[in-house]
Order: C-alpha cells, then structure tokens, then sequence
C-alpha cells in the first residue's frame, strides 16, 4: 500500500475526488437498483430504505478496532450525520 504521506498534497487530493466520485456513482447505482426493487416487489421505498440502514447500522457495530463503546470514532461521526438527516428530514416533513 503507498505511502500517501509522502505523497504531495495535490497527489492525495486527486485520490480523494476519484474516490469520492466513485462513492457517488456507487450511491446512484445502489438507490436506482432499490427502486426498482422496491417498485418490481410492491414493498416500498421506507423498508428497502430501512433495511439497507439496518445493514450499514450492523456493519457500524461490527468493527475490528473499536474506540468508544464499541465504535470507531469514524462510525460515530457517520452515526451522528444520519441521525442529523433523519432529525432534519422529520422537521420538514410538513414543509
């Protein structure tokens, strides 16, 4: 694996936005196959949406190297930002 700190800074910057684009086709790829899959089975969209979160909660939990209570500190900003979402997404439920 390279050495990223030795790697000059726009170097580390190119790797970040090419990541970050494919976590960003990865994430339209996966919610337009769950869409289809919500739409072909008649569940809908809340529990597919709910049963990936339950997967990406389990994976949260079930780490190797853990920090506080369990929890990389990683997951609990993760945690944190979902739990900020569903909040959000609560209070402009009637807007």
């Amino acid at each position: 694996m390279p050495d990223f700190q030795a790697l000059p800074p726009w170097v580390n910057g190119a790797v970040f936005l090419a990541c970050a684009g494919l976590v960003w086709v990865a994430g339209a790829r996966l919610v337009a196959a769950l869409d289809r899959i919500a739409t072909i089975t008649g569940i809908g969209q809340a529990f597919i949406g709910m049963v990936v979160t339950a997967i990406y909660l389990a994976g949260l939990i079930e780490r190797s190297d853990r920090s506080l209570l369990r929890l990389g500190y990683d997951s609990w900003a993760v945690l944190a930002t979902y739990c900020g979402g569903v909040v959000a997404l609560y209070f402009l439920r009637g807007a």
